[in-house]
């Protein structure tokens, strides 16, 4: 497993478009981790929410419009 994760990061490091890099993680992570859904959320703290911005798993019309407050 660990071996697997660390080709994921390896993988993500080298895409130079974000969107891409975050595509291709969740999609890795998903299929290692044997799950039905994967997504990441990243932190806006001046809107001081989460914002869905990759998803395997969840509607993909969501990203980028999904906030989770905090």
């Amino acid at each position: 497993m660990l071996s697997q994760l660390r080709r994921i990061v390896q993988d993500v490091a080298q895409e130079p478009a974000l969107d891409n890099a975050l595509a291709g993680l969740v999609s890795s992570i998903k299929i290692a981790l044997a799950t039905e859904c994967c997504s990441v959320y990243l932190a806006d703290y001046q809107q001081q929410h989460f914002m869905l911005m990759a998803t395997d798993g969840l509607n993909q019309d969501a990203v980028g419009k999904v906030a989770i407050g905090f």
